[in-house]
């Protein structure tokens, strides 16, 4: 989502930008890195795997590094890569650069980590003070419909089963593992379950951290395009993902 919306932005001009993000071969990605690449998006795994062991990846003229969502990354155990990562940035720039971090919260780890790799002096700014611009910005949209049910790990598919047969709305049912998501998504795409909870000719997907950049892409688009479509997901749809098409 990044970096389609970079790519956008710097269309018009001069600037190229790059994305590495797993999902596929290293080969591949280092041959984008080595004709070079302005504006670089990527993930923490996959960027710290490329600067230490990706010869063409040069960076002595970095100016800025930009961590989006650096909670979400601290909450889903990147810390140590994150922090390797500022370091091998810093060491090998021929000047400090300038560092961003973009949270929606601010926890002691995240304390932690501004203490070790920001400037002693490093300013704080809090985007959309103006009370009538932060309603604006987190309304909820008017279409949407939020549910829940609280029942017995036993009546859960059941439960699930009468909720999706009320609606005939696209929606979107978080899950709590990969391994569910995967599960849930196969076994409401089969014809026998599809009779309970009304969903012939209904689109069935899958969404989670475990399946690759393509697949990832796929299930998203799908989601977007069809109506009436179910998507099964983890929290990697909670953030960055945008859902205004569908």
């Amino acid at each position: 989502e990044v970096f389609d919306a970079l790519t956008r932005r710097v269309a018009a001009g001069r600037l190229v930008a790059g994305a590495i993000t797993g999902g596929e071969k290293r080969k591949a990605e280092k041959a984008r890195l080595r004709k070079g690449v302005p504006v670089l998006v990527a993930t923490p795994g996959r960027l710290l795997d490329h600067l230490r062991s990706t010869a063409c990846l040069t960076y002595g003229r970095l100016a800025w590094v930009v961590l989006d969502e650096v909670d979400r990354l601290l909450d889903l155990g990147f810390g140590p890569q994150v922090g390797d990562i500022m370091t091998k940035l810093a060491a090998g720039a021929a000047r400090r650069p300038a560092k961003v971090l973009v949270t929606a919260t601010v926890t002691a780890q995240l304390r932690d980590l501004a203490r070790t790799h920001l400037h002693a002096g490093f300013a704080t700014v809090e985007a959309a003070k103006d009370e009538d611009a932060r309603e604006s910005r987190i309304a909820t949209p008017a279409t949407l419909a939020q549910a829940h049910a609280i029942v017995t790990l036993k009546l859960r598919p059941a439960a699930l089963c009468a909720m999706l047969r009320e609606s005939r709305q696209k929606t979107l049912v978080f899950v709590a593992t990969c391994a569910s998501c995967q599960f849930h998504a196969q076994a409401f795409a089969r014809d026998e379950m599809r009779a309970r909870w009304g969903g012939i000719g209904r689109r069935v997907g899958a969404l989670h951290g475990r399946l690759d950049k393509e697949s990832r892409r796929g299930a998203y688009d799908e989601f977007c395009r069809h109506g009436a479509a179910v998507l099964f997901a983890t929290d990697v749809a909670a953030r960055g993902l945008d859902f205004a098409a569908a």
